[in-house]
Formats: C-alpha cells, sequence, structure tokens
C-alpha cells in the first residue's frame, strides 16, 4: 500500500520472530527446545566436545539493535547445561562484543575473547575460567596485539591463533597458565594457520609479494615454523612464476609519538 501510494519509505529492522537453540534426536527425529528466554534471540552457539553444555549469543528482541551493524555489540553470551537446562548469563555488556564461547578439549575451562578492560577500541585479550564457576582470568594481557582463539592443544594447556606483526600475519600461541604469548612464524609474508577438527590436519594459507594465495600442510605443529618442511596442495596461478615483479620489503620507522611502525616498501621491476 505504502508503494501504490508512492510513499517512498523502506522499512529498515523489521520485527522477526525469535531464535532459539533446538536439539534434534536423530533416531526419532524429535525436536526439543532448549532456550526459551523471551528478551533475547539467539544469534550463534558453540558445544562442548562432551555435549554437555552449549555457549551462545543472545541478542535482544529489540528492534532497535537486531539485523543493525552493532548487533554483535549489544549481545552477550550465556551458557547452559544440556542435562538440567540451567542457564547462566556470563557477560552483561552494552556497547562492547565478546567472541563465541570456547570450551578446552578436556571441558574444564571456558573462555571467550572481548576488549580488554572491555572498553571499545582496545586490543582484544582472553577471558577464562573454570567451566563450573569462579573468578574470570584475562590472559595476553602483556601482548601488544589482539590476542584471539583460533584452537586449543589437545592437552588444553595452549590456544592458537593468527594476529598481524608490522606488515604481516603469523601464528601465534598463548600458554593458558602463564599467559605468555610466543610468535610461532617469523616469515615477511601472510600466514593463517588453521586446523581441521576431524583430522588433526594443520593447514597454512600462504601468501607473499611473489606467491599468490596457496594452501600448505606440515606434519606438526612443531615444524610450522620451518618453511621448508611444509608441503604445497595448491598452484592456482601458476603463471605468475613467469610475471616481472618489483621486489618488495618490510620497512619499519618512527612515528611522530615515537612508536616503531611497519609498512611495505615496493621497488620498481
Amino acid at each position: 500500500r505504502r508503494r501504490a501510494a508512492k510513499f517512498g519509505v523502506n522499512i529498515r529492522n523489521q520485527i522477526q520472530p525469535r531464535s532459539h537453540v533446538y536439539v534434534l534426536d536423530v533416531a526419532s527425529r524429535q525436536a526439543r527446545r532448549l532456550t526459551r528466554d523471551s528478551t533475547y534471540s539467539v544469534t550463534s552457539f558453540t558445544v562442548s566436545n562432551d555435549a554437555k553444555y552449549i555457549g551462545y549469543s543472545g541478542t535482544p528482541d529489540d528492534r532497535s539493535h537486531r539485523g543493525t551493524t552493532e548487533e554483535r555489540n549489544t549481545a552477550d553470551i550465556y551458557l547452559m547445561e544440556v542435562a538440567t537446562g540451567k542457564i547462566e548469563r556470563l557477560t552483561n555488556n552494552v556497547e562492547v562484543a565478546e567472541g563465541a564461547v570456547s570450551f578446552s578439549p578436556d571441558g574444564s575451562t571456558i573462555a571467550y575473547t572481548a576488549a580488554d578492560e572491555f572498553k571499545m577500541m582496545h586490543l582484544s585479550k582472553i577471558y577464562l575460567r573454570s567451566i563450573g564457576g569462579g573468578a574470570w582470568r584475562k590472559i595476553g594481557k602483556d601482548c601488544d596485539c589482539n590476542v584471539t582463539i583460533g584452537w586449543w592443544s589437545d592437552d588444553s594447556k595452549t590456544i592458537y591463533f593468527n594476529e598481524g606483526v608490522k606488515a604481516t600475519n603469523q601464528l601465534m600461541s598463548i600458554d593458558v597458565a602463564s599467559g605468555k604469548v610466543t610468535q610461532l612464524t617469523k616469515e615477511l609474508a601472510s600466514v593463517n594457520v588453521s586446523r581441521d577438527e576431524a583430522t588433526g590436519r594443520v593447514l597454512i594459507n600462504y601468501t607473499d609479494p611473489v606467491t599468490p594465495a596457496s594452501v600448505y600442510t606440515v606434519g606438526s605443529l612443531a615444524q610450522v615454523g620451518t618453511k621448508t618442511s611444509w608441503t604445497r596442495l595448491t598452484n592456482p596461478n601458476p603463471q605468475v612464476d613467469g610475471f616481472a615483479l618489483g621486489e618488495e620489503a618490510e620497512i619499519t620507522w618512527k612515528s611522530k609519538d615515537g612508536t616503531m611502525v611497519g609498512g611495505v616498501l615496493v621497488k620498481p621491476v
């Protein structure tokens, strides 16, 4: 009716049905609803390895929040014990987005990422605690970088993540007990490492000034820092090997406030 009357107003953030978490019994094909709070919609969730817990993000069921670019900033994270249906609200922040709930492989610890001290525009850090409760502990506070959760080691003692270092991207690790961050790769390139959950295979997405984005694999994480031990799986643009390309180099200089910053110098062929 608005269109027919040439009333050119587009409706944004229309009322939407609430989304919730269900569990489906594959054998009986019976579904059961797990979350029922009418004040929010579940926008994402993760399940612990033993399937005893579900961590999820609840976004306020408000048209001024849902469907906007700031939607994640208004959401909070929750923890549900599947057997009892007990739900614990883990955060209560208005303008700071939290990452997804992450469970350690041994089922003892939960963790998530958020801006340091929950202040906007601050570098992200990891907050973790026992799955049964207790005080949250922040790790990675001494690293001038975004500390995130890529994947856990099998023994739950280490978390791996990718982060930018000057003009490159590298694989990092953080010791859960001490909070110490270690740079594992030191390539003059963009390196993005992941691990396949089903097989445990380590995959490396790699590109540098003369190598188009390609996928590599390596026998173990202990070898990821040695490029000569990688096996190349893809070579999507082999014709680039015949191109005359100018040399590129990472350079560092001092900014006005004394901070050392990095960039890439591209030279003519």
